[in-house]
């Protein structure tokens, strides 16, 4: 048990005590109105429930540990949704005029700057990510640190969310540019360097008829290279590990490898399933992927079963 107390932890323990009808309540504060809809962490049944300012409250309870604002300390893994998009923007207002020592203020503002950019990425705001992005460099750029590992890995966000705006050219040049400080400066087995790699390969497999042969062969040795080093590094159950272990599995897809797709795509789901729980958008996303590998492959009825686990969710979710 990663904390010895926690406001999960006890209503947790209160749970089999309460009326099935009264289940649906907040984690922290037991009250039923207003929870977050959908997934919060990899929290499970009533642990997953809970208001958004009262994740805030509790994070701000726990200040300067700015880890609570970004991870669940039940579980351990980080929110996910609203809940994440909450916690990120109320740091990001807390600290912006926050009055402490210079040094201080500048590394806790930064720490904001980054987990704002990169909720906003996850979260599908992607015109935002490149104002705030931008924004963050010229802070940045005025205090002659371009090459600090927080801005390099801001300026991997930007190129991630570039790409997913279509801009791929655009983000090609600078996830290279910014990989190739990263390997510089950090070293190519540094998780920074591994994580633009595996981003870098993404890009290249999604530039529809700009790929030809040498970037697809590129972008599948990044994207081995990335997975091995990553579990080598990290272990199988660390979260980039299985983002980099998705990414192949995607790849592969696209260039027709579809039972070697399936078979990294299952491997993949296993862990997810056990660490985040069937209903983490990272899950759906792996059962997207390994079912549409299965229909290439001619394995409908396995595809369906799949694909059900996802609209099941999803119905859920929108309920």
């Amino acid at each position: 048990m990663k904390n010895s107390f926690c406001p999960g932890s006890v209503t947790c323990q209160m749970r089999g005590n309460l009326h099935p009808e009264d289940a649906a309540v907040c984690r922290i504060c037991f009250d039923g109105s207003g929870l977050i809809t959908g997934q919060v962490c990899a929290c499970r049944g009533s642990a997953g429930l809970v208001h958004a300012r009262c994740l805030v409250h509790w994070a701000a309870s726990r200040w300067p540990n700015l880890t609570f604002w970004r991870t669940c300390s039940i579980c351990g893994q980080d929110y996910v949704g609203a809940a994440r998009l909450s916690l990120a923007q109320a740091l990001h207002s807390k600290v912006r005029w926050r009055p402490l020592q210079r040094h201080s203020y500048l590394w806790v503002r930064d720490w904001a700057v980054e987990n704002l950019i990169c909720t906003l990425h996850e979260v599908g705001k992607h015109e935002q990510v490149a104002q705030r992005a931008e924004q963050s460099a010229a802070s940045f750029r005025k205090r002659g640190k371009l090459h600090h590992p927080r801005a390099l890995r801001i300026s991997t966000v930007l190129a991630s969310s570039l790409r997913e705006l279509g801009r791929y050219q655009d983000a090609v040049e600078l996830q290279r540019q910014a990989l190739s400080v990263q390997r510089r400066v950090l070293g190519s087995s540094h998780p920074d360097a591994i994580n633009s790699s595996n981003n870098l390969a993404c890009t290249l497999s999604m530039m529809g008829d700009q790929v030809d042969e040498g970037k697809r062969e590129e972008a599948a040795s990044l994207s081995r290279t990335s997975l091995r080093l990553m579990r080598k590094r990290a272990g199988e159950k660390h979260p980039d590990t299985l983002v980099a272990a998705s990414n192949l599995a995607v790849l592969l897809q696209e260039d027709g490898r579809y039972e070697e797709s399936a078979q990294v795509a299952k491997r993949t789901l296993d862990v997810q399933q056990r660490l985040l729980g069937p209903q983490h958008p990272d899950v759906l996303c792996t059962v997207n992927s390994l079912a549409a590998a299965l229909h290439l492959q001619g394995k409908h009825a396995e595809a369906i079963e799949y694909q059900k686990e996802t609209n099941d969710f999803m119905l859920w979710s929108t309920s």
